[in-house]
């Protein structure tokens, strides 16, 4: 009877202890930071500097998503910056996303023409933030010809 009592006793106590050890906690640096893409600068001839933010398991998967974002923001969403800096979205539209959903498909894909818009990015100018998973969000800056983008569009607009 003695034995069983102490194989019990043990038997609680190394799963008190065990339950009661350290937890591995995921490391998430920037889960609530702002990855909205920001208007730096804006000049006459149509082109902006904007910073926007990619997510990638490394520099050149996030650099191509941060460029897709920022043509995507400036078409859909806009742009928000200081007060001469802002800028309302291309195609005003709710539904023109989803009525073109081929047509922008082909347009964002990692060769498309959205390329043709926006930079390479400065790699001079780079923010990093981890975000877990082996996943990093770099903010990078790229300029943006929003006067041919506007163009493209509202041209296609017009064809519709």
């Amino acid at each position: 009877m003695k034995r069983i009592l102490y194989i019990t006793f043990l038997s609680l106590t190394i799963t008190t202890l065990v339950s009661c050890g350290s937890r591995q906690v995921p490391k998430v640096i920037s889960g609530y930071y702002s990855y909205d893409t920001e208007c730096i600068r804006k000049d006459a001839g149509g082109e902006m500097l904007v910073r926007a933010w990619g997510k990638g398991l490394n520099q050149k998967e996030a650099e191509l998503d941060a460029r897709k974002k920022a043509v995507d923001d400036l078409l859909f969403k806009g742009i928000r910056g200081t007060d001469d800096c802002s800028i309302n979205p291309i195609i005003s539209n709710p539904n023109a996303k989803e009525d073109a959903e081929r047509k922008m498909y082909r347009f964002f894909k990692d060769k498309g023409k959205f390329r043709k818009f926006v930079s390479r990015a400065k790699a001079e100018k780079l923010d990093e933030k981890e975000i877990g998973q082996g996943q990093k969000a770099y903010g990078l800056y790229f300029t943006v010809d929003t006067r041919e983008l506007r163009k493209l569009f509202v041209r296609k607009l017009k064809n519709k």
